[in-house]
């Protein structure tokens, strides 16, 4: 009541010196109403705020970035006032001028800076999806507008950064490709200080490095770049396959609930099809996601059968209520966010035990708007189909000292050694006999080197070991990778983003030696560098190549999104541990049927159930692990 009392005599004042239309009287007239909006006068503090938007409306243009704190506070109050129609065409505006300066801010600016600016539209998303949720469930316009918002702002930062590169490749200027050029020397420059245990202020001065030339590609962006469109509801509806329906997952803090801390965080699913947008209410975040880690650990163990109750039980939390909104379709493009990016949905059970991929296909995106993507024509591949299997790593039995595993940003990095992969040799000669015009590395020519010199290949077909290093408490060596970490946690990755990248890749030729201009450890920072500008398809046959760090919103960092910020269209992943025959057998079946003509994700799905449905690799872990990212439709081998 003081800081009212007080604030009131400082704005008469206020008034008497500028008078009633001068724009300085509008930080003046916002302070006052905030005020009265704490105290509970919702009807002053709109008054107020609509005084000051007449005054800025006389001098500042209709998207002018002022305008959005002051709409999303009329949102507020009008909520708060009861009267939603006004507070959904409040909120309306201010996301509209948001998502105007949105999208030319990521044009410039380091990938880090992007996620900080990113991150301050947050509590701007959370109103907008609690307003829908939880104030007017049943209002279409607020339905409308939240997901509009979900299609809009997630995986933003993703698709900003790879619209920065892929735009400077197709510029084919000398300033542009030297940026380029620039950029993947030091991504390969820091990762391989990283793996031999550089002193961390030498990392420091190479990350340094990698913001300025990533500031450096943001001014020749932003120079050079037109501002996109925004994304509308129609157009993704549009786009969506006539069979399929596109389920977009939101995580979100609710606002304007009695629930305090953790307990507000929730998430939103928004269920498109051409005709028809629905949502359901999936309820609270750790009620969902606390299952998630227990159901993966069960999974990868091929001999627990206990598995089932806990993927009915996610099943019934997750896909139930979103499907009892769907009819008619036979593919489910998922988008999920936060801890469901982990949720393998291929092997929930139903409540006629069926999994289900035995009822769907299935598609993961990163946000419901790259469905847009996959209805346009893209880059024709530039090269022949190309597959990387059984490197030659080299002698395995290495020992580390204490001192040399101690030194390294990532101590485990040090202790990882290799072991060969048969399976992963019979497997990239069996493809390459089946794939027309397919080129084969294996033994010491499937190394670095090679891989980074692909441009645009048709397929790239990596058999390998993948690894993705949590934390250095432990190390575990499966059939085809190494997973260090101290457990199975899904919480988002808080560093900065090329750290999160190099804690995933891929082991090839001479990786348990360390020597020469390549190491023989391709992170997925150093991957994120290939130009897979046409490439169709890849597919990282090894372990644990789909999972890393999740961001909400932004889904998770690791070689699933090197791969799309290369410019690969769509992208086969595994989620854990795979068995090096099943695989080999999972990959053989996969392009039998894409050589037939099947669309990819019909093709997965059919290999899968293959291997279901045999006697020897029925259970989800030999055929659950493996996942389709992107473009879904046929290769036209």
């Amino acid at each position: 009541d003081e800081a009212a009392t007080v604030m009131a005599r400082a704005l008469e004042i206020r008034r008497r010196e500028l008078g009633d239309d001068d724009p300085a009287l509008v930080p003046s007239l916002s302070n006052a109403a905030g005020i009265r909006l704490a105290q509970g006068d919702y009807a002053g503090a709109k008054a107020q705020y609509l005084e000051a938007l007449e005054i800025m409306r006389k001098r500042l243009a209709p998207d002018h970035i002022d305008f959005v704190t002051l709409y999303d506070n009329l949102a507020v109050v009008s909520e708060r006032l009861g009267d939603i129609d006004a507070a959904i065409d409040w909120q309306r505006r201010a996301n509209d001028v948001s998502d105007i300066h949105i999208d030319r801010t990521l044009i410039a600016g380091s990938e880090d800076e992007k996620r900080f600016y990113l991150g301050s539209y947050g509590n701007q998303f959370y109103a907008t999806l609690s307003l829908h949720v939880q104030r007017a469930p049943d209002d279409l316009e607020a339905r409308e507008l939240a997901a509009t918002t979900v299609l809009r702002r997630k995986g933003r930062l993703r698709d900003a950064v790879a619209a920065n590169i892929a735009g400077l490749r197709r510029l084919d200027a000398p300033d542009a490709t030297a940026l380029i050029d620039d950029l993947d020397r030091t991504r390969a420059d820091y990762a391989r200080q990283v793996v031999s245990g550089a002193h961390e202020d030498d990392l420091a001065r190479v990350r340094q490095r990698l913001t300025d030339i990533e500031e450096s590609i943001g001014e020749v962006a932003a120079e050079r770049t037109a501002v996109a469109e925004a994304v509308t509801l129609s157009q993704v509806q549009a786009a969506i396959p006539k069979n399929a329906a596109l389920i977009d997952i939101a995580f979100y803090w609710a606002q304007g609930v009695p629930e305090t801390g953790e307990a507000r965080a929730r998430y939103v699913a928004y269920i498109l099809t051409r005709k028809r947008l629905d949502h359901v209410d999936l309820g609270q975040f750790r009620t969902i996601d606390d299952r998630t880690p227990e159901l993966r650990n069960r999974l990868k163990d091929r001999s627990d059968v206990t598995f089932r109750d806990l993927s009915r039980a996610s099943y019934d939390l997750v896909m139930a209520p979103i499907l009892d909104r769907v009819s008619g379709v036979d593919t489910l493009l998922i988008a999920p966010d936060a801890g469901l990016v982990f949720l393998p949905f291929a092997a929930l059970l139903d409540e006629q035990n069926r999994f289900l991929i035995e009822r769907f296909n299935i598609v993961y995106l990163s946000s419901g708007r790259q469905v847009l993507r996959a209805a346009r024509h893209r880059r024709e591949p530039r090269a022949k189909p190309l597959i990387v299997a059984a490197p030659e790593f080299g002698p395995s039995d290495v020992v580390v000292a204490e001192e040399e595993r101690g030194l390294s940003l990532f101590p485990s990095f040090a202790s990882m050694r290799f072991r060969p992969l048969p399976g992963t040799r019979e497997e990239g000669e069996v493809l390459a006999e089946r794939i027309p015009d397919a080129a084969l590395l294996t033994g010491a020519d499937a190394d670095e080197a090679a891989l980074k010199g692909v441009r645009g290949p048709q397929i790239l077909h990596i058999a390998t070991h993948g690894f993705w290093v949590q934390d250095a408490l432990v190390t575990d060596i499966g059939d085809r990778g190494v997973y260090a970490t101290a457990g199975d946690s899904a919480e988002p990755w808080r560093g900065s983003v090329s750290e999160g990248m190099l804690r995933s890749g891929l082991a090839l030729a001479g990786a348990n030696q360390r020597t020469g201009a390549e190491d023989g450890i391709l992170t997925a920072l150093e991957l994120a560098s290939l130009d897979l500008s046409g490439t169709r398809l890849a597919v990282l046959s090894a372990c644990e190549t789909g999972i890393g760090f999740g961001y909400g919103g932004d889904g998770v960092y690791g070689l699933k999104r090197a791969l799309a910020l290369a410019g690969a269209e769509s992208q086969i992943l595994s989620q854990w541990k795979v068995a090096d025959e099943a695989t080999r057998d999972l990959m053989i079946a996969l392009y039998e049927q894409l050589l037939a003509g099947a669309p990819r994700s019909a093709a997965l799905r059919s290999a899968q159930l293959k291997l279901l449905r045999s006697d020897a690799y029925r259970h989800p872990y030999y055929w659950a692990a493996f996942s389709l990212f992107g473009d879904w439709g046929p290769l036209a081998l």
